[in-house]
C-alpha cells in the first residue's frame, strides 16, 4: 500500500550508473524512446509515478532528458516497445537493485535476465536471479 512517504526523486538516466550488461549508448537510446512516450502524457520532462510490487507501492518523481532530436522516433510500436524496455530496466536496476542484465534469444520464453551482481560465468542462465518477459502492447483501437 502507498504510504504518506515523500516521493523519492529519480532520473531515468540513473539506469546508466546502476546497470551493467548493456552499453551506455544502448541504455541512452532506450531512455530517449521512453522520453518520447512520456512526453506524450507528461509535461516538463517529469512525472509522478506509482510502482506496485507484491509488498508495497512506491510513489516516485521521475525526471528525464527531452533535449534531443525526436523526429526519427515517431512509430508508436517502437515508442511503446523501446520505451517499455527503458522503464523495465529502470525499475529492475534502480528501484529493485539488480545490477546486470542479459538479453535472451528468441524462443527462450523470456526477454531479459537479471542478476544482483555481475555473473562469474558466461552461462549464468542456469541460475538467474530474475527473468523478465515483456508483454505485447496493444493500442486501444487494435483491441476492438
Amino acid at each position: 500500500m502507498a504510504t504518506n512517504r515523500i516521493p523519492r526523486q529519480f532520473h531515468l538516466d540513473d539506469t546508466l550508473m546502476n546497470l551493467a550488461g548493456a552499453s551506455r549508448e544502448q541504455l541512452t537510446v532506450f531512455n530517449q524512446w521512453a522520453a518520447v512516450a512520456l512526453n506524450q502524457f507528461h509535461q516538463n520532462s517529469t512525472a509522478a509515478l506509482r510502482f506496485r510490487n507484491e509488498t508495497d507501492d512506491e510513489d516516485i518523481n521521475l525526471n528525464w532528458d527531452s533535449n534531443f532530436p525526436q523526429d526519427s522516433m515517431r512509430e508508436r510500436k517502437n515508442i511503446a516497445e523501446n520505451g517499455g524496455i527503458s522503464l523495465a530496466l529502470f525499475v529492475m536496476s534502480v528501484l529493485l537493485d539488480y545490477k546486470y542484465v542479459h538479453q535472451t534469444e528468441i524462443g527462450e520464453g523470456v526477454d531479459y535476465g537479471f542478476q544482483k551482481s555481475r555473473p562469474i560465468s558466461d552461462n549464468f542462465w542456469k541460475f538467474p536471479d530474475y527473468l523478465l518477459k515483456m508483454v505485447q502492447i496493444h493500442y486501444p483501437q487494435e483491441l476492438k
